[in-house]
């Protein structure tokens, strides 16, 4: 039996579990931004001991 995920549901779901890791965590995203605006979201992940 083969199971069909929607990507975009998948990156939803992906996007609300960081949300509430950050918010968990009390991580202040600020630290974390880029110059172009961006979050340095690998940087995040390991500094809170998330490896990717």
């Amino acid at each position: 039996m083969q199971t069909f995920v929607n990507k975009e549901n998948v990156k939803v779901e992906a996007l609300e579990q960081l949300k509430q890791f950050i918010q968990h965590k009390n991580i202040d995203v600020s630290s974390y931004l880029q110059s172009d605006g961006t979050i340095d979201l690998k940087s995040l992940l390991q500094d809170h001991g998330v490896n990717l």
